[in-house]
């Protein structure tokens, strides 16, 4: 007990070493307990949100138009109870409010997205979506608009000229529809109706296109025992390699899954060099620590006490 009472004593003589030492070996352990807490809850979140980011249950791409004969075939492995949704997408040049910049164009039909909303500023995004296969009208973020020199509201009335057609803005996007985490998007992106394509003199040989037809199943559906069947499928028909794409959440899970791996590892590596660093500034302090004790223990030791006796008072 005389032991403990004189190590309670020294802490309390240096209050500085204390808080310190324990502020020190803390913040490094907490650092690198947060930094795996962060990477394991952005994993779940993204498991249970995969779907929505995908915005289907499975998705075939190809970059020509799938033929009635390819459709046909999906429809009969996939069989019924399934919602189709159909989205175009390419990058062009686009003129507004005095600006021509490099566009991801997004042409899509009423049924995209098949999970989640259009969420707008306006209006709700379901009329809207049949509004825009009616007559020329874009959809896009505030940012995209900046970008295209659409600033204020005198601006919104301005014309956006894609390819041959003239296009007005219809409404503003309070979150970005397209949630793809996959990939450095090469230029900011504007929605419009799958029907105004025609006219724009965009599509046609030599254009680099991407074509996606999405799908969304019933519940009881085994999404990926339907993938892998449809895959065999194709293959079986093109002989080998497929020129259609089929993929599905667990495709999506796995690119997230290496690019939240990169960002994790890289934050985890942060987090070991900054424990280290704290352990090196530990031992300091506890070596500064020492030299100022070897009078005492120099005495403790010459009364006949015990280097365990020693360490424990240290």
């Amino acid at each position: 007990m005389l032991w403990m009472h004189m190590a309670i004593r020294e802490l309390m003589k240096n209050r500085g070493f204390a808080v310190f030492f324990i502020l020190n070996l803390s913040l490094g352990l907490t650092g690198f307990i947060a930094i795996h807490s962060f990477g394991r809850s952005l994993n779940h979140h993204l498991d249970e949100n995969l779907k929505e980011i995908l915005t289907a249950d499975m998705v075939l791409s190809s970059s020509s138009p799938l033929t009635s004969e390819d459709l046909m075939l999906a429809d009969e492995v996939l069989g019924p109870g399934k919602t189709q949704a159909r989205l175009i997408r390419f990058y062009t040049m686009v003129k507004g409010g005095g600006n021509a910049r490099l566009i991801g164009v997004m042409a899509i039909d009423e049924h995209y997205p098949l999970y989640g909303t259009l969420s707008l500023e306006n209006s709700p995004g379901n009329s809207k979506k049949k509004e825009i296969q009616a007559r020329p009208g874009v959809f896009m973020t505030r940012d995209t608009a900046y970008a295209l020199g659409i600033r204020n509201k005198t601006d919104e009335t301005t014309p956006v000229i894609l390819g041959n057609k003239t296009f007005r803005v219809e409404d503003f996007f309070t979150v970005d529809p397209d949630k793809s985490l996959t990939a450095v998007e090469l230029a900011p992106k504007i929605y419009i109706g799958i029907d105004q394509l025609e006219g724009t003199g965009l599509i046609q040989f030599g254009s680099r296109i991407r074509y996606s037809h999405y799908y969304r199943f019933s519940r009881d559906t085994d999404t990926p025992v339907v993938t892998a069947k449809l895959r065999q499928s194709f293959s079986e028909k093109y002989q080998g390699q497929s020129r259609i794409s089929i993929y599905d959440s667990r495709d999506v899970n796995q690119r997230l899954g290496r690019v939240t791996g990169y960002f994790t590892g890289y934050m985890g590596l942060v987090s070991i060099v900054a424990l280290f660093l704290a352990g090196i500034a530990t031992a300091y302090l506890f070596r500064g620590y020492l030299n100022l004790k070897q009078q005492e223990m120099a005495i403790l030791m010459s009364i006949g006490a015990r280097p365990m006796e020693i360490y424990l008072y240290i």
